[in-house]
């Protein structure tokens, strides 16, 4: 399973105070539905993809919860 093949057929959520991205609950989704069910594993992953220059990963930014990842942008 290449992740990145994965993010680019997933639906973009416009999300209030992000803008448009993948929310990390359907990236986990299609995770587990293509036989990858953890969830550490996959944030490892797009976390290699991130230094990689293919994604930004956005994280969730109130007090308290800036290291909780809820989505990605797709780089162009």
């Amino acid at each position: 399973m290449k992740l990145i093949d994965v993010l680019k057929g997933l639906p973009i959520t416009v999300a209030k105070d992000y803008g448009p991205i993948i929310g990390l609950d359907n990236i986990l989704h299609a995770c587990k539905m293509l036989g990858q069910d953890s969830s550490e594993i996959i944030e490892l992953k797009l976390q290699e993809l991130e230094e990689q220059g293919l994604l930004k990963i956005i994280y969730f930014n109130q007090p308290g919860y800036e290291d909780l990842m809820i989505g990605v942008k797709l780089s162009n």
